[in-house]
């Protein structure tokens, strides 16, 4: 056995080595969440804050069962490459701004950004009413409305 915890080499880089995006539906699934940890600093806090809430705070999304993989792609409404079809995975960075086909909705979601940086009673506010999505972007303009409204923050 070699240095370094008594794995043997070839069995070190059997578990690094990153499974091809065709493989099984936890593959694709790990891939789909890569991918959208490396589109945005606010993707991968989005990552980071479910893996420390829901699962033990494990942020490695290859380490967890399909399911959990499969909740949060659904929460954050991520596309799940089909089998095989490696080049068609998504780029994050090519999705417009939130907001940017509806300004009414860009206008609330700064709103309601710019309130919960005043003070950590104001981002808990929000993120209690808006439950495990706490991003503003990925509401209805409706929903937002409603907060904006609740709060007095304005027209």
């Amino acid at each position: 056995l070699a240095l370094g915890g008594g794995v043997p080499p070839a069995a070190k880089r059997a578990r690094l080595e990153v499974p091809a995006v065709g493989g099984t539906l936890k593959d694709r699934l790990v891939q789909a969440i890569k991918t959208y940890q490396k589109s945005s600093e606010e993707a991968r806090q989005e990552w980071g804050n479910y893996a420390d809430q829901y699962l033990g705070g494990m942020r490695d999304p290859s380490r967890h069962e399909a399911e959990s993989l499969q909740y949060f792609c659904q929460l954050y409404n991520l596309p799940i490459p089909p089998a095989g079809a490696a080049a068609a995975v998504p780029s994050f960075a090519m999705v417009p701004p939130a907001g940017a086909e509806d300004p009414e909705k860009a206008r609330l979601v700064a709103k309601i950004k710019a309130y919960q940086k005043t003070g950590e009673e104001q981002k808990q506010l929000w993120g209690q009413f808006a439950g495990l999505t706490r991003d503003p972007a990925r509401h209805t303009t409706q929903k937002l409305q409603e907060f904006v409204s609740m709060y007095g923050l304005g027209p």
